[in-house]
């Protein structure tokens, strides 16, 4: 079973004010179960359960999220505009599953009960986080071709330790609509749109390890029939960090002949920094493995889109696009992962 639902409502409480807040939550409930009867005849190997077999696990999911947007928008004179963006976005999730598996069976029963045999441990697994974010950003707008924008984002999650759930990243871009300073000119026939930009932006991985990686993660077992706790074998690091992702490009945005043909054109720099990976470990100290920071990644690449409208009429129109890119990967500095 699964519920997806949402409410927002939009406020206008003077001119040049929007507020808006959505409120949504998605919630999943899954239950599954597994029987097969005792078989009639014998000679069959105990790996493919004679004795029958039965199983039941149960998920259930639930995630809620909470968006608060305020936008303002005005002028200084005819030529210069701004608009003003700030918000909160707030994400909480939970997730629970269960599992039980038997053999032997009773005859004519066939959920868990049924099982004399109850041959490994009942498990459950329990996840909860919450992701937050504050954000502010700034455009401004001259005379309908120059704009400049600049943001920050502070964004915090429950995954890494209190020294490192909340970190901020910065965010700018510029962009020149060329075509504004000849579109009642002669060649504003030709050349439709001509648009040049530029960003610069980071952005961190906010879930980018398990949800208690950050703690060393024990598990029930027993022990000559006594209950015991079992140290996990990937070791906690409360030290590890958000990987953090600096992304810079450039590109060109054109149209020619009232729009009939276009031409996007982009060159990207991205790379991520702080790689969590999970580092092997002897086992003198005690597990084999820890996640940790380590290494960076880098991508690099060019994206064309060329398109086309080879028929336009008021009865029937052909639109054709075609598109190329590439992409250089990189991976560094990751001695002993």
């Amino acid at each position: 079973n699964r519920v997806i639902g949402d409410v927002g409502f939009k406020l206008f409480p003077f001119r040049g004010l929007r507020i808006d807040y959505k409120l949504g939550v998605d919630n999943m409930a899954l239950l599954g179960t597994e029987y097969r009867p005792r078989l009639p005849y014998a000679g069959v190997s105990a790996d493919f359960y004679p004795d029958g077999y039965v199983s039941a696990g149960t998920y259930n999911n639930t995630q809620l999220n909470s968006d608060l947007l305020f936008t303002y928008e005005t002028s200084f004179g005819t030529k210069l505009s701004s608009t003003t963006t700030a918000g909160y976005q707030y994400q909480y999730g939970q997730n629970d599953a269960t599992s039980q598996e038997g053999r032997d069976l009773v005859p004519l029963i066939k959920t868990i009960s049924a099982a004399a045999n109850i041959f490994t441990a009942p498990r459950q697994v329990q996840g909860r986080f919450n992701l937050n974010g504050y954000f502010l950003q700034q455009t401004f707008g001259y005379a309908d071709q120059l704009f400049l924008t600049v943001a920050g984002r502070i964004d915090g999650s429950s995954y890494f330790s209190p020294d490192y759930q909340t970190n901020f990243y910065p965010k700018a871009g510029l962009s020149w609509v060329a075509s504004q300073l000849f579109k009642n000119k002669s060649i504003g026939k030709a050349v439709s749109t001509l648009k040049l930009r530029a960003s610069y932006g980071q952005a961190g991985n906010l879930t980018g390890i398990g949800y208690y990686d950050r703690f060393n993660n024990f598990t029930g077992t027993n022990i000559a029939g006594l209950p015991a706790l079992q140290p996990p074998r990937r070791l906690n690091n409360p030290n590890v960090r958000p990987e953090v992702m600096t992304e810079t490009e450039v590109g060109a945005d054109m149209a020619f002949f009232k729009n009939r043909v276009g031409l996007n054109v982009t060159y990207y720099n991205q790379e991520v920094d702080r790689l969590a990976f999970d580092r092997p470990l002897p086992p003198s100290v005690g597990g084999s493995e820890i996640v940790t920071n380590v290494g960076r990644m880098t991508n690099r690449g060019v994206e064309l889109l060329l398109m086309t409208q080879p028929v336009r009429s008021k009865i029937f129109t052909w639109d054709l696009g075609i598109n190329f890119s590439t992409l250089s990967n990189k991976v560094s500095n990751i001695i002993g992962v």
